[in-house]
């Protein structure tokens, strides 16, 4: 497996005399940089976002939702562990209703993904 230049995902490669393919969970459209479609931040979201294609659009929601999701997971751990470099005005108890419900929101685009046939 090799990996992405600007995403998480393993890279399976498969290589014969006549083509070379990339593959991971996301579609791959840069084979000789290996740079898939999964944004590596938020700006990364902006021509799916204006993209006609309601898949587009889709992955760019969950795109952006993972991303922020993510952030907050890291930023609710922290603080739990009490290594958080700042104190957040709201309770910690809101930060984590929050996740909850962010996580609850990713898990539907996922099934919805699933039965829509859109690779994540």
């Amino acid at each position: 497996m090799s990996k992405c230049s600007n995403c998480v995902h393993s890279h399976k490669i498969e290589d014969d005399e006549y083509d070379k393919t990339y593959s991971c969970d996301a579609e791959v459209y840069d084979i000789d940089n290996l740079t898939c479609f999964v944004p590596a931040d938020l700006a990364g979201t902006v021509e799916l976002m204006q993209s006609e294609d309601y898949k587009d659009r889709f992955k760019a929601e969950y795109y952006q939702t993972k991303m922020r999701y993510d952030k907050l997971h890291r930023m609710v751990t922290k603080y739990e562990a009490g290594t958080l470099d700042f104190t957040p005005d709201c309770p910690l108890e809101l930060l984590k209703q929050q996740k909850k419900a962010m996580g609850e929101y990713l898990h539907a685009l996922e099934v919805r993904s699933e039965i829509e046939g859109i690779v994540l």
